[in-house]
């Protein structure tokens, strides 16, 4: 790989430049190198927070964070309880199933130099150490070295088992680095507190870090949260070191944190708010049990059983995954598998049993992504195994955790000392807290978060990693102790509510009709000897409400979604009268995903409840026809027209359906359609989940869940052959009534018109970034090799222009000439008839992509701003950029459309932002163009797709992937005289004929 070679005056420029040439011209060995610069959990992040975030990492003391996270997972009653509690070495005689969430931190931590789990005793938060490594820069910098040489170490090891030769290296390593002693002098720092907020302490450190589960300080009823005091020591560092054993940093710890969550199906729905990319994953199941296929299910009214599901668990986890290349080794969140129950298995017959289990799995799971998660699989007894065999499993969770992106993670000093005063009032019975407390806490002089916004991204990060719940438009209720909430959910959600409300009218409603009232809420929040829940009542409304695990419907009534009864579809259909003769019904339009969960549909149909009118059953009781994955909504007053949605497996599924005599059905459908797309892209948002689905249709009274077609399919044809009903269907009248407002000009079809090689020889590489196609001549710029390559369209008569600099970008100006932006600040002016360098023009800074538009050239200037001059070189204006990673532009009539790595950004021609796409699949963006309607074509690199953006920015579908031969292209150019699309790989092009939607609609 070749990089460009800057002036040290320029290093911010030259490091974007070497992280553009690292993420997008790259050769295919290092395909899988592109790596994670910010903190997961910032990546999830605003882009301004992510500035800030980088603003403040330069601009003060930082230590890196090292901490693991233990998720348990899997259906009830498969021992989830009992592995947690062997895994802490702690007796499993009394153990009851779950109820909810349970979450258990500060029983363990694991040294991060060898892996070794210290447990049995109250464990310190190692946040005390890492303070005092960032107060001693040489310390941290011994441990670094220790950690590296350990690694080292580890890496040569492994290598002597095939490689002799790593005997010597790992003896050299050995030898020439000493051992590190760890020391601090802290003679010279203040040792006093503040009288008013000393902590009582018994012998030194012990009640502070006494806290073995919130759980159990929940059942001790403190009440007085709010009348609590504020703990703030006067000086805090002082206080670090005042309340530590030691004065002598220890050997570095993860703090180690295990969540045990519930497998009952009520819980699925709060599950959500816990579940975190920030994780290792222990997916509990029986070992007697075999692993099967969710099959496709017309609805989900007995979802309940998908947790018996192994691939449920995978996909669940999938959705959290911080990254989509699947030439990944591994994906975070990691998973191990964990079969329990082989004490209740013939011994004789357990090595078949596992190959069985294999097989399934393999099957299952075959070469989805998904599979990427699982780093290794354990077969063990909770009552008979050793502890050896958990020993085992502890030092799989510690491999998995050290190789997720957030291992080690750098954070300021300054956060690290805010989480410290967090855990000091944490101690002291606070379960939450006001925002106003949270803006004292930054204002101590040893923290010094003043800005609002500083102490905003601070919380953030927080709830994004899970140490707290943080939400906003809340702000009244910072909730410092997750567990608090889920011992909240647990009050509303559980199956054991208490025998003594069975009884009543209101829990009646809860029960068979999935509606809670406020009063109910009140009895079963005051039931769990919640005072602190009656306090906050209202903000815990608030927060279910946000979760959407209640909907307000009335004053004082609730419908809680995950509650729901179940029904059948048919009964359903019934009960309104959808299948009677005067009911007129359209097609069904279908949100095909890869992956559906089942708390998926909560969302959903929160949201039609909170924006239509539920359809009632019968007037007398008020029922209405709000169903486990089947609901129906008047989508007026007059009751006369209704919106049908439904669940399956795989499939969100809607129909309009009309009873009036008056009214065409489906006039409001594309409206509709719009408004669920924008809920679907809040709901992955907001609970940061990569999942996405595909445009599907089905004829009215055909199944919604199975033999559905594709829109591009359906749209690029007059008619199609239905399956269910073994006719052919007019296309047109499948989609129409909900594609009426579709961009007619969006292409929906392309057709291979020419493939070749533009190597002259095999032994040729090439590195091809951009391309161009001039009536019948295509060139390509070829920055391995320094040159221009031209053919014509065949792909015959290849000839090279050679360059003194390497080719960036290039733009046509005349049917004899092109603009190249090259390394060096340059741009060179070439024509290709003559094979001449016309003129050079030197930049101010460096320039990347560039266009060419009314005898001016556009030219991307330090990946931040748009420099516009004449063929000398003269900037006539400038333009700023809505990001400062744009890599490539193109000028489209009065629109300037340029990219970033991740987003298409379509602006007026004075740069004001008009419309901006971001893709979460795509991170590798490379190439733009754009044809005779305006429709913007991407390329992305790392997933060997074109992808086609609709002219408004409102529509997109992968226009072209390795099924069509792509690999890897980056250069792309739309001939809009001919309507041919001209993409590149490193050694090929492509030539595409593009047709368009001919179907109008008005």
């Amino acid at each position: 790989m070749r990089v460009l070679s800057q002036q040290a005056d320029d290093s911010d420029i030259q490091k974007k430049s070497v992280k553009y040439i690292t993420l997008h011209l790259t050769t295919k060995k290092n395909k899988k190198g592109a790596s994670h610069i910010l903190p997961e959990a910032i990546n999830q992040l605003s882009e301004q927070d992510k500035i800030r975030f980088s603003k403040l990492m330069q601009s003060s003391q930082n230590e890196n964070r090292y901490f693991v996270r233990i998720m348990l997972v899997g259906k009830e009653s498969v021992g989830k309880t009992c592995l947690l509690r062997r895994l802490l070495k702690e007796d499993i005689s009394d153990v009851s199933s779950t109820d909810g969430v349970d979450i258990v931190v500060r029983r363990c931590k694991i040294n991060i130099e060898d892996g070794k789990w210290k447990i049995g005793e109250v464990t310190d938060d190692d946040k005390v150490n890492r303070i005092k490594r960032a107060l001693s820069p040489n310390e941290r910098a011994k441990i670094t070295a220790e950690n590296n040489r350990e690694m080292d170490l580890a890496k040569l090891r492994k290598m002597q088992k095939n490689d002799s030769s790593a005997q010597d290296e790992t003896s050299k390593i050995e030898k020439n680095v000493p051992s590190m002693e760890l020391k601090h002098d802290v003679s010279n720092e203040k040792t006093t507190t503040t009288d008013i907020n000393e902590i009582p302490t018994k012998e030194g450190n012990e009640t502070h870090h006494n806290e073995l589960s919130t759980k159990e300080n929940l059942d001790e009823n403190i009440d007085n949260n709010e009348s609590l005091a504020l703990v703030m020591p006067g000086d805090l560092v002082s206080h670090v070191f005042t309340n530590s054993a030691t004065n002598t940093p220890s050997k570095p710890h993860a703090l180690c944190e295990l969540w045990d969550f519930a497998g009952q199906k009520e819980f699925y729905a709060t599950h959500q708010a816990f579940l975190t990319s920030n994780a290792v994953y222990l997916v509990v199941a029986d070992i007697n049990e075999d692993i099967s296929k969710q099959g496709i299910s017309q609805y989900f009214a007995d979802f309940q059983d998908v947790g018996e599901y192994v691939d449920f668990w995978f996909d669940s986890i999938h959705c959290h995954r911080t990254v989509d290349d699947p030439e990944s080794e591994h994906f975070d969140p990691p998973m191990l598998l964990v079969f329990t129950g082989k004490d209740k298995c013939d011994k004789t017959y357990i090595p078949k049993r596992i190959e069985k289990l294999n097989e399934q799995l393999d099957k299952v799971l075959g070469y989805q992504s998904k599979h990427h998660h699982l780093h290794d699989k354990f077969y063990l007894s909770n009552t008979e195994d050793p502890d050896n065999a958990f020993k085992r499993l502890r030092t799989a969770i510690f491999d998995a955790a050290r190789k997720m992106d957030n291992w080690g993670q750098a954070l300021p000093m300054k956060w690290i000392l805010l989480e410290y005063l967090i855990e000091l009032n944490k101690d002291q019975g606070r379960n939450f807290i006001k925002f106003t407390d949270m803006i004292n806490m930054g204002k101590h002089p040893d923290i010094n978060i003043l800005e609002k916004e500083d102490l905003l991204m601070f919380l953030r990060f927080q709830h994004n990693v899970g140490n707290i719940i943080f939400f906003e438009n809340i702000p009244d209720l910072i909730i410092l102790k997750p567990q608090w909430l889920a011992d909240a959910f647990r009050c509303l959600v559980s199956d054991r509510i208490e025998p003594k409300f069975h009884h009543l009218s209101d829990y009646k409603l809860l029960k068979y009709h999935g509606k809670v009232s406020k009063s109910l809420i009140s009895k079963l929040f005051e039931s769990k000897k919640g005072s602190q829940f009656l306090g906050q009542q209202g903000n815990l409304h608030q927060i279910m409400e946000k979760l959407d695990i209640i909907v307000k419907v009335d004053t004082d009534l609730y419908i809680m979604p995950s509650n729901m009864p179940a029904s059948t579809f048919e009964d359903v259909c019934k009960n309104v009268g959808i299948r009677n003769s005067d009911c007129k019904r359209t097609s069904w339009l279908c949100l095909k995903f890869d992956f559906l969960p089942p708390s998926f549909f909560n969302h959903l149909s929160a949201w039609f409840i909170r924006n239509y009118i539920p359809s009632k059953l019968d007037s007398d009781n008020g029922s209405f026809a709000l169903y486990r994955g089947i609901c129906i909504f008047d989508i007026d007053s007059s009751g006369c027209e209704k919106i049908l949605v439904t669940m399956s497996t795989d499939t969100i599924a809607l129909q309009v359906v009309s009873f009036s005599k008056h009214r065409d059905v489906g006039k409001t459908c594309n409206d509709i359609y719009n408004k669920v797309k924008d809920v679907v892209e809040k709901i992955r948002k907001s609970y940061k989940v990569k999942i996405s689905f595909k445009l599907h249709f089905k004829c009215s009274d055909g199944d919604c869940y199975k033999d559905t077609i594709v829109y591009e399919t359906l749209a690029s044809q007059q008619e199609y052959f239905c399956p269910q009903h073994k006719t052919a269907h007019q296309s047109d009248l499948i989609y129409s009534p909900w594609m009426k407002n579709e961009a007619v000009s969006f292409p929906v079809s392309v057709t291979l018109r020419q493939q070749f090689n533009i190597k002259k020889s095999e032994n040729e590489s090439l590195n091809i970034s951009s391309c161009i196609k001039i009536d019948n001549t295509l060139v390509f710029t070829d920055y391995l090799n320094n040159r221009l390559i031209i053919c014509n369209s065949d792909g015959i008569d290849i000839h090279h222009i050679p360059l003194s600099y390497i080719p960036w970008y290039m733009t046509v100006v005349n049917i004899n000439t092109v603009a190249v932006s090259c390394s060096g600040r340059t741009i060179q002016i070439i024509n290709i008839s003559t094979g001449s360098v016309t003129s050079t023009i030197n930049t101010s800074g460096y320039c990347y992509g560039i266009s060419y538009n009314d005898n001016n050239l556009y030219v991307v200037i330090n990946y931040s701003i748009i420099h516009v001059m004449d063929l000398t070189g003269k900037v006539i204006r400038t333009i700023p950029l809505p990001s400062d990673g744009i890599n490539d532009i193109t000028v489209d009539r009065d629109r300037l459309v340029c990219i970033d790595v991740t987003s298409i950004y379509c602006c007026s021609s004075n740069g004001k932002l008009i419309w901006k796409f971001k893709f979460y699949k795509f991170k590798d963006l490379c190439g733009v163009t754009t044809d005779n309607e305006g429709n913007v074509y991407v390329t992305s690199y790392k997933t060997d797709t074109v992808v086609v953006v609709s002219n408004d920015g409102q529509h997109h579908r992968e226009f072209l992937t390795k099924s069509d031969g792509l690999n890897e292209p980056r250069g792309i150019y739309f001939d809009k005289n001919n309507k041919i699309l001209l993409v590149c790989n490193d050694d090929g092009a492509f030539l595409f004929d593009v047709k368009k939607n001919e179907n109008k609609h008005e």
